[in-house]
């Protein structure tokens, strides 16, 4: 397809799930009788009774379809274009981990690239999940990527924290469910080159902040609850996961 992966159709797929491209094979979806076979573009996306709906233009005749979406499609790469996006919620899950050193947290310093003029935040290492991957392997690769510190899974501990957030992202709307954990390490001075491309765009600096600082401080830190979470840890005070209230961080 368009991206290069290859798709193993179940009789029922009509494009790629990675960059929702198909190809112009149908004049009535099935037959195959289509004379054209141009590669189908995603121009839109549209959200009804429960589903989203691909629009797909043929760039070689200019035919339009409708396609529903499949459970696995990548939908978010449409909801930049989409006119419907402002009414879609992206729902994902997510992994953070406090990296704290006997005294002080590591928290990262970023904004949103699509409204700097909204301020920064502070808010521990992590991520969303990539698909199929664990709450455990993404937490460490987040961690490499955004500071270069090479964890194991094994390191993680148990969950120490859980919460639901609602916030905006370069013009999306997201619903995140996120898993804390906790670990403990020599203070260390993070880098930046595993950044990605979003990274690059919303992240700033890192900085070891103390429980204190946390509490005092006029910066927007997340989430809102981490002084109480970190004072925990660091007491060892922790005998369940904290839940944390659910948030609207925009």
């Amino acid at each position: 397809m368009q991206c290069g992966q290859q798709v193993a159709g179940n009789g029922y797929t009509n494009h790629c799930p990675a960059c929702l491209w198909s190809m112009h094979v149908d004049v009535h979806p099935g037959d195959r009788a289509a004379a054209c076979r141009g590669l189908m573009e995603p121009i839109d996306l549209l959200y009804a009774r429960g589903e989203f709906v691909v629009v797909h233009e043929c760039v070689g005749c200019g035919v339009k379809r409708r396609n529903r979406a499949a459970a696995d499609d990548d939908v978010s790469r449409l909801l930049e274009a989409s006119r419907y996006r402002d009414h879609v919620v992206i729902e994902r899950q997510a992994a953070r981990v406090l990296l704290t050193d006997g005294e002080r947290v590591l928290l990262q310093h970023g904004l949103d690239p699509a409204r700097p003029e909204d301020g920064t935040w502070w808010l521990t290492p992590g991520g969303g999940l990539n698909q199929g991957e664990s709450v455990e392997d993404g937490a460490v690769r987040e961690v490499r990527e955004e500071t270069g510190l090479r964890l194991s899974p094994a390191e993680l501990g148990p969950v120490i924290a859980t919460r639901v957030c609602f916030f905006n992202f370069e013009r999306r709307r997201f619903r995140q469910s996120e898993t804390f954990f906790a670990v403990r390490v020599e203070p260390f001075t993070p880098e930046h080159h595993g950044w990605d491309e979003v990274e690059q765009r919303a992240l700033l600096d890192h900085r070891w902040w103390t429980v204190e600082e946390l509490r005092t401080t006029d910066e927007s830190v997340y989430p809102r609850q981490l002084a109480d979470l970190v004072e925990a840890v660091l007491d060892g005070a922790l005998e369940a996961a904290m839940h944390l209230p659910e948030a609207d961080e925009d």
